[in-house]
């Protein structure tokens, strides 16, 4: 999936590979609990992730798996796999940190590879893995479909780029 982003230092609509992943009701209340976890009114936060923290396991080898199939940066697949081997020493808190960013920061902790838009350098357990992206026309437009979407989604126009220029 390509997705178009607005540059802000020039104003030029730049392309953009835009990656969409699915993940289960289960990993999506385990992140919501983590993203709340620094919450010292409600600890109920804390005790879910706590007896659920194996399920970060799961997430880890799912995202990893995704970037493998779908995002290609295998370098920092092997990075990321090696600093998840000592997973279980980290605390909650870093865990947390590492999979959904630092509390009150734009960072996304392990989505920041999975994220569309600008590559940014980001951590996980204490290693900083960095991003670099380069997507050329050539290699991202000749099978790329264009999809103009109106604001609310409801109409879109699609155009397949591989049969431009076809008389």
């Amino acid at each position: 999936m390509l997705a178009s982003i607005l540059s802000t230092n020039n104003k030029r609509g730049e392309i953009h590979k835009g990656n969409q992943i699915f993940l289960s009701q289960k990993f999506v209340k385990l992140l919501y609990h983590a993203k709340r976890i620094s919450n010292t009114i409600n600890d109920n936060h804390r005790k879910y992730v706590e007896n659920h923290k194996k399920e970060f396991e799961e997430l880890f080898y799912y995202i990893l798996e995704f970037n493998d199939n779908y995002v290609g940066a295998k370098k920092n697949g092997k990075l990321l796999n090696s600093a998840f081997q000592s997973w279980q020493n980290h605390s909650i808190d870093e865990l947390c940190s590492s999979f959904i960013g630092p509390t009150g920061s734009e960072r996304k902790g392990l989505f920041e590879l999975t994220s569309r838009g600008s590559a940014a350098d980001f951590e996980f357990l204490g290693v900083k893995i960095p991003r670099y992206r380069d997507y050329t026309p050539s290699s991202l437009l000749k099978d790329a479909t264009l999809i103009h979407q109106s604001v609310t989604g409801l109409y879109e126009t699609r155009i397949d780029l591989a049969k431009l220029g076809e008389g």
